[in-house]
């Protein structure tokens, strides 16, 4: 199944283009592409007992791993999962990359805007001061936590009007997923998911240009007064400001869907 993984800061990349690109330009002095570089999210722990068994059922583990090109890599992992632990008390578990062509990309209030304005930053630095770079970035599906609906309604609608056009955009209600903060590097993230069964989607309808709600079983269409209906209403005023942007996009296609996080 799909796991969400954390955005975090400085995953931004300026590889050079090769002149064997199509995006390669010979007047241009610099020929940098600006990517997000999903290797470098934190990973994902993979549950498995492989540590406690003997080596030759290992090595089957592995062999057979490395033919389904799972891209497991070994870490080492405080036992509690914090970064306070005590080296002692660690442990060695499997993980493997985020997968940008079925896994989710988490965003918080904190970090949501960097898909727009993380490109600029790192120009900004030292090492790319005065120059230029194409920026190549898609994205399948984005999550967004409770509060960036909270936040201003608007948001999400900008941030796709830049560039930022996944095919589903995941609204993560209620309890938010729990992640390892600190540390350098890639880092290793448990296992979290998404379960939306019930909870309904907003439908994109690309010929009226209108957001339908669907999929909310037994549950109204979520105008009713209380906690629920003011939920209810400002997901569709979010969903207002992505409309204007599909528009403009002349998107025919895309999913809100409302989802709670899981640990697998």
């Amino acid at each position: 199944p799909a796991a969400l993984i954390p955005h975090k800061p400085n995953i931004w990349t300026p590889p050079p283009i090769p002149p064997t690109s199509d995006l390669y330009h010979p007047t241009d002095p610099d020929n940098l592409e600006m990517r997000f570089e999903f290797s470098l999210l934190d990973h994902i722990h993979i549950s498995t007992p492989l540590f406690h068994v003997n080596r030759e059922s290992r090595a089957v583990a592995n062999a057979w791993a490395a033919c389904a090109q799972n891209n497991l890599s070994v870490h080492q992992i405080p036992t509690n999962h914090t970064q306070t632990t005590p080296v002692q008390n660690q442990a060695m578990v499997y993980a493997r990359q985020f997968n940008p062509h079925t896994d989710i990309l988490y965003t918080t209030p904190t970090n949501i805007l960097d898909l727009i304005v993380g490109p600029f930053d790192r120009l900004d630095q030292p090492d790319l001061n005065g120059k230029g770079a194409r920026l190549e970035f898609e994205l399948r599906y984005l999550a967004i936590s409770e509060e960036v609906i909270w936040m201003d309604p608007g948001v999400v609608g900008e941030v796709l009007d830049m560039g930022v056009m996944p095919e589903v955009l995941f609204v993560v209600l209620g309890r938010q997923p729990e992640w390892v903060e600190g540390g350098e590097g890639v880092g290793v993230q448990r296992w979290w998911g998404v379960q939306g069964e019930g909870m309904g989607w907003f439908g994109w309808d690309g010929e009226r240009g209108v957001f339908e709600l669907r999929g909310r079983k037994g549950k109204g269409d979520g105008n009713g007064d209380g906690e629920e209906g003011k939920l209810y209403k400002r997901l569709k005023e979010v969903c207002d400001g992505i409309a204007k942007v599909l528009t403009d996009w002349r998107k025919r296609r895309f999913e809100v869907r409302l989802v709670g996080a899981v640990r697998r």
